[in-house]
């Protein structure tokens, strides 16, 4: 029950306030106010996640990443080191860059948690549907 050195948390892990098994957050975490983090996530170091912010399952949130209130952080995704979330991440999805972008889907993440490459490659083509491309290239699909 001790928490990581120097982590400053407000929030809730997982349905109820129970904290779930799995979660690893590094040094220097801030959660904020009424934050709930799924089950299995990763919080890297100096991770701020600003008040009301939701984390599905499985995310993996980079070092220095800093979360703007009341963003949703998608199931399976991943967010790159030094991000800048102020809008929702989709289940299942990379984003990177000092203003988050889209660069296609966790497919690594996925494979490691039991994910088919046939599953993991519908997830792509359903992504860049969704978002207008054609094919499933990098950069392709939301900005």
């Amino acid at each position: 029950e001790g928490g990581t050195p120097y982590m400053a948390y407000g929030g809730d892990f997982g349905p109820s306030g129970a904290r779930h098994d799995g979660n690893f957050l590094m040094n220097n975490v801030h959660v904020a106010h009424d934050c709930r983090i799924g089950d299995r996530c990763v919080l890297a170091s100096l991770v701020g996640l600003a008040g009301h912010v939701e984390v599905g399952d499985h995310a993996v949130i980079g070092a220095m990443a800093g979360v703007h209130q009341f963003v949703r952080i998608g199931e399976h995704s991943f967010t790159g080191a030094a991000t800048l979330l102020s809008k929702d991440v989709l289940p299942f999805s990379r984003v990177a860059g000092r203003r988050a972008r889209w660069i296609g889907v966790n497919g690594v993440g996925l494979r490691r948690r039991g994910f088919s490459r046939s599953e993991v490659a519908a997830l792509r083509w359903r992504r860049c549907s969704a978002c207008g491309s054609s094919s499933p290239r990098r950069g392709s699909g939301m900005r």
